[in-house]
């Protein structure tokens, strides 16, 4: 009689303990995966910074290139080594031969 009760609640007990771990187990996933989001809305964020960063150092290094082309061919202009139709076209006359 002794090993019924005894069986009986050793049986409740592994009940218990699995309906626990499908808890746990459940939680967890879903914790996951809301970590996944939350790790990719991150990453998404740091990608369009980057971006962002790098379009503005772009256009700073277009700009910095244009003010030192017009410097310099003001210089040439005022020292009368410009040739005004090549100063006219695109490019300020700087074309390599290919």
């Amino acid at each position: 009689m002794a090993d019924v009760s005894t069986e009986g609640s050793n049986k409740r007990l592994n009940n218990l303990v699995a309906v626990t771990v499908v808890i746990l187990s459940v939680f967890m996933a879903i914790s996951k995966i809301k970590d996944d989001n939350i790790v990719q809305a991150m990453q998404k964020a740091k990608s369009e910074s980057v971006d962002a960063w790098a379009e503005y150092q772009a256009v700073r290094i277009k700009l910095h290139l244009d003010e030192n082309s017009l410097s310099e061919l003001r210089l040439m202009e005022s020292t009368g080594n410009l040739d005004k139709s090549l100063a006219a076209k695109p490019g300020g006359g700087n074309t390599k031969p290919t």
